[in-house]
């Protein structure tokens, strides 16, 4: 098991939430923040230049 697998599960037994994010397709900067909104449920101006 790797390191980053057995903190993933250390994590998880102790409570804590995981939340996968997969970077495979990103290709931009506004990628990454797409994908952040939509996993962390964060606002739609999160990382946009819209405001609240």
């Amino acid at each position: 098991m790797t390191i980053l697998e057995t903190t993933v599960v250390w994590l998880g037994e102790h409570g804590y939430q995981i939340v996968q994010i997969d970077a495979g397709e990103w290709t931009r900067e506004t990628d990454l923040h797409r994908d952040i909104v939509e996993a962390l449920g964060f606002p739609d101006y999160y990382g946009g230049t819209s405001t609240p």
